[in-house]
């Protein structure tokens, strides 16, 4: 009998986890001055009580106000903090003519007041499009601007880079894929019939997969094993 045919294959299971390394983690962030606000650090409060009586109520939970709550009770223009993560997508798929367009969801920080955006995908620029009404809900305004030169159809402009946090949801957008990534955005204002363009920290965060007529779907994935599975049959 080859080594092949011995194999005992199990179903697969939960692998148990000591909840005390993400327990400390989570004080080290409350204890640290220069870390969030008192708002965010409620939230994280709550999911330290949570981990510590194993109560959390989802395997990724969202935090607001000091208490859990479910993904349609939340306040996107408020701070929040999601703790877990296990929940989110591996993977999802645009299909259809949706003109190259995707989510974003868009924070000054992970956790902070957010922002959905439609943003064109795959443009090969460096920063994210953003504008000076987004700042109505994003907060803190930056305190570190980079002064940057960009070339565009109109010739070059001069514009200020900054940080952002960042991550993707789905077309419909009922689900996040993967966790927060960093992205580099500048203050442009707006054109006439002009997109928003996406940047370098999401062609870095995610493995991706456009497919031919008749789908033209475009697919992304956490790793190339999500991404695989997302793909359409042919």
């Amino acid at each position: 009998m080859s080594d092949k045919e011995q194999r005992v294959w199990k179903p697969m299971i939960d692998i148990p986890i000591d909840p005390q390394i993400r327990i400390n983690e989570l004080k080290a962030i409350v204890d640290n001055p220069n870390m969030y606000n008192d708002e965010i650090k409620l939230n994280i409060k709550a999911a330290i009580a949570d981990l510590e009586a194993g109560t959390m109520p989802y395997r990724a939970t969202i935090y607001q106000d000091g208490k859990a709550i479910s993904l349609q009770e939340i306040d996107r223009s408020r701070p929040h903090w999601m703790e877990g993560g296990l929940a989110c997508a591996g993977n999802t798929m645009y299909t259809g003519f949706h003109g190259g367009m995707i989510w974003l969801e868009v924070a000054m920080f992970a956790g902070g007041p957010s922002i959905f955006l439609q943003v064109l995908d795959d443009t090969g620029s460096d920063y994210l499009t953003l504008r000076l009404e987004d700042f109505g809900i994003l907060q803190p305004f930056p305190d570190v601007l980079f002064p940057v030169s960009l070339i565009t159809f109109n010739g070059i402009v001069n514009l200020y880079s900054f940080t952002v946090a960042a991550r993707l949801w789905s077309q419909a957008g009922t689900y996040s894929i993967g966790d927060w990534f960093f992205e580099r955005a500048v203050i442009q204002s707006a054109q006439p019939g002009g997109p928003r363009l996406s940047s370098s920290g999401l062609r870095q965060a995610y493995y991706r997969a456009t497919c031919p007529l008749p789908s033209m779907a475009t697919v992304f994935g956490t790793n190339k094993t999500n991404l695989v599975r997302a793909l359409p049959a042919v």
